[in-house]
C-alpha cells in the first residue's frame, strides 16, 4: 500500500469514526462532497497544508493520518 492509499484510508476510516457523511466533511472543508470522495479513493492527492485542514476537522493530529495502522 502507497502513502496515498493510507492517507485515503484515514481519512476515510476517521470521517466514519466521526460519524461523519462525505458530504459533512466536505461542508466542515468549505469544499464538495466529490472533492472528498475523490480524495479518499485516490483520484485525488491532498498537499500537506491541506492534510493539516482535514486532520483538524476530524480532530485527530495530523501524523495519524500518515500512519498504516488500525485507526481506532
Amino acid at each position: 500500500m502507497n502513502l496515498n492509499q493510507i492517507i485515503a484510508m484515514n481519512i476515510r476510516a476517521y470521517r466514519k469514526f466521526n460519524k461523519l457523511s462525505q458530504n459533512d466533511l466536505a461542508k466542515k472543508l468549505n469544499t464538495s462532497r466529490q472533492h472528498i470522495s475523490e480524495i479518499e479513493t485516490c483520484k485525488k492527492n491532498v498537499s500537506i497544508m491541506y492534510l493539516e485542514k482535514i486532520a483538524n476537522k476530524l480532530e485527530v493530529e495530523p501524523y495519524k493520518l500518515l500512519k498504516n495502522t488500525e485507526v481506532v
